[in-house]
């Protein structure tokens, strides 16, 4: 399983567009210079007045400036190359503002203004060039037409016009499209209740996929809940448990209506109430599958699944059907480094690992419970969302075990294992570090599209508000009633069908950029022939 988005983004935005416009910009005027003319200079008025008349707030005059410095010290480079002399391939400049503007827009009608545009330009020079400007505007639509063909009826301008729309937090056009192709079913969510006399707390195992980025339904998932169970008094606890993107929901209403049901919840009392006496935390290594098996009540037991050696993203659903009804799966999402694989041996090494771990019943079970703010380090919420730094200590049997949760999206490699060791210096017999695959950021990293914890924010910064959540843990330890339920909602979300679709699309950008491409260099040696 590749990372479909994340190298689709890094292909978009991967690279530095303030250091390609610098230099596009540094090339043209050097070419004006040694060909003792200001045409370049016009031909950036032409593409930054138009693309500024129809700006947009991520259609900043800084990336306006971006985009027209690239266009036009191509073109000049071009021309310079193919000794031509400057103002041959004009052209190119009104083709890529308007593919910009039918990007931006696509409901709009205002990408054919630069054509209209450069035809008056080109009325005073030649008419043969000036009709041929305006036949070249028939290309946005033909290829809109050919890409709507391959992309099995969607337009490709409309979800990437609604991804840019959700990066700047406006994400009710990309929810429209998730519920054009969205399905409804219903996804699993594990509540544990941990009331004690000091605290109180809910450890959500969530199905409902955080995603899929940045200002669209599931990425204000983990929020909604974190307000939700606040509002009764809970800590929450959050971790993602199984599934990929084809849970998420299709819309915002449908995680209000899924975080509400979670809330309401908490105030059902139910039979399930009891003194916690579950068994001992265990941990295991198979291959390159990690368990680490926390037992919060004699029900379901919460299994930990962590990767040694590859990228940890996104238990497979088929993993979860393979498994045994009393056990639940989280996802640790705790090691990001490269592409995401899933084996058959993956699967064998898992319900081995399962099945084998130590079922032994512990005596004097006490639970602590923590959270710190990341806010005063991540001042941007880049890389951490609102629950920080949560922890989850367990001590039973004279073994103590403790769990971290990163409320982000995956964790850098080697941060995890400095932190284990750290506190299994302390003595700590069973730890473990994960993150809730909280994509509400995702989309606006620079790179793979979004910033995992520790990317920017220091070990060293991270490890002291580690430590202080171990320490709020600690302090918090007591014998807590623990209560599970285990809800299943309904609601509208992406579903398998429409996962694949979107994965499809996605994978289809080499065709989309090759025409694009095509395209350009058409109407630059177009004005050649008139």
């Amino acid at each position: 399983m590749s990372r479909v988005f994340e190298s689709s983004y890094k292909l978009l935005f991967g690279f530095s567009a303030k250091k390609l416009s610098i230099a596009s910009l540094v090339i043209t005027v050097v070419i004006s210079y040694l060909r003792g003319s200001l045409i370049y200079f016009g031909e950036l008025a032409f593409a930054t007045g138009t693309l500024y008349f129809f700006r947009t707030p991520f259609l900043s005059l800084k990336k306006i400036i971006y985009i027209s410095s690239i266009t036009v010290g191509f073109v000049a480079a071009f021309e310079t190359v193919l000794l031509r002399p400057p103002f041959t391939f004009f052209l190119a400049i009104p083709v890529v503002t308007s593919l910009i503007l039918a990007t931006i827009d696509p409901k709009s009608k205002s990408w054919i203004i630069p054509f209209i545009l450069s035809s008056l330009i080109y009325y005073k020079i030649s008419m043969e060039a000036m009709i041929t400007s305006l036949l070249l505007a028939i290309g946005i639509p033909i290829l809109r037409f050919a890409f709507s063909k391959i992309s099995y009826g969607i337009d490709p301008f409309n979800l990437f016009s609604a991804f840019l729309f959700s990066v700047f937090g406006e994400g009710e056009q990309f929810e429209e499209e998730l519920k054009k192709i969205g399905e409804e079913k219903e996804v699993d969510i594990h509540l544990f209740k941990l009331h004690g006399e000091k605290s109180r707390a809910v450890a959500v195992v969530s199905n409902v996929h955080p995603g899929p980025f940045k200002g669209v339904s599931g990425a204000k998932l983990i929020d909604f809940i974190n307000s939700e169970v606040g509002k009764k008094g809970y800590k929450l606890l959050f971790m993602h448990g199984v599934g990929s993107h084809e849970n998420d929901p299709a819309s915002s209403e449908d995680v209000k209506k899924i975080a509400e049901i979670i809330g309401s919840k908490l105030e059902d009392g139910g039979s399930l109430w009891r003194s916690a006496n579950p068994c001992i935390p265990g941990q295991g290594i198979k291959g390159d599958v990690m368990v680490t098996s926390l037992p919060l009540d004699p029900g379901p037991n919460i299994h930990i699944v962590s990767k040694v050696k590859s990228s940890m993203d996104d238990i497979p659903s088929s993993f979860a059907r393979m498994i045994k009804e009393n056990d639940i799966l989280v996802d640790a999402q705790n090691r990001f480094d490269g592409d995401v694989q899933w084996s058959e041996e993956d699967l064998k090494d898992l319900i081995s690992l399962i099945d084998n771990i130590k079922k032994e019943k512990c005596e004097d079970y006490y639970i602590g419970i923590g959270n710190v703010s990341m806010g005063d380090a991540d001042k941007t919420r880049s890389e951490f969302g609102q629950l920080g730094i949560s922890s989850l200590v367990i001590s039973c049997s004279n073994k103590k075990t403790a769990l971290l949760i990163f409320d982000s999206n995956n964790i850098k490699v080697g941060i995890r294992e400095r932190l284990v060791e750290k506190l299994k210096e302390k003595g700590y017999d069973t730890v473990e570090i994960i993150s809730t695959d909280n994509h509400r950021e995702t989309g606006v990293g620079r790179g793979f599209g979004y910033r995992v914890a520790g990317e920017r924010v220091p070990f060293e910064v991270i490890e002291k508000k580690a430590l202080q959540a171990i320490s709020m843990a600690e302090s918090d330890m007591e014998k807590k009633r623990v209560e599970y339920l285990k809800l299943r909602v309904k609601a509208k979300f992406l579903g398998e069908k429409g996962f694949k679709l979107l994965t499809s699309i996605a994978m289809k950008r080499s065709y989309f950029a090759s025409a694009i491409f095509a395209y350009i260099i058409i109407a630059m040696f177009l004005t050649t022939l008139v």
